[in-house]
């Protein structure tokens, strides 16, 4: 496969993730798994991607959607109503970020 369909590949996927994110408010355990990885990964671009991703979350709970967040350490999804309780999450999970 060539860049160019590689790119409109990611295009696409981050398109439907970002539309995904801002009408269910889900992260389960596997789109967590590719949150850590672009965290861990630590670099520029890939933090910014994932900063990008909390942003959105971030807007839907400012218009007063709930989230469905993975916890790692329980293992299971809990729900987020307030922006203090995604801060809470965020650094819990991704040290140091900030969105």
């Amino acid at each position: 496969m060539n860049f160019i369909k590689l790119n409109m590949r990611a295009i696409e996927y981050n398109e439907k993730l970002d539309a995904d994110l801002a009408k269910s408010g889900m992260v389960d355990e596997g789109l967590l798994l590719k949150f850590l990885e672009a965290y861990r990964y630590d670099a520029a671009t890939t933090v910014n991607w994932l900063v990008g991703k909390l942003r959105i979350l971030s807007t839907r709970l400012s218009a007063g959607e709930p989230l469905s967040l993975y916890e790692l350490k329980r293992k299971e999804q809990i729900a987020i109503t307030s922006i203090v309780g995604f801060k809470v999450w965020v650094q819990a999970v991704f040290p140091g970020i900030e969105f």
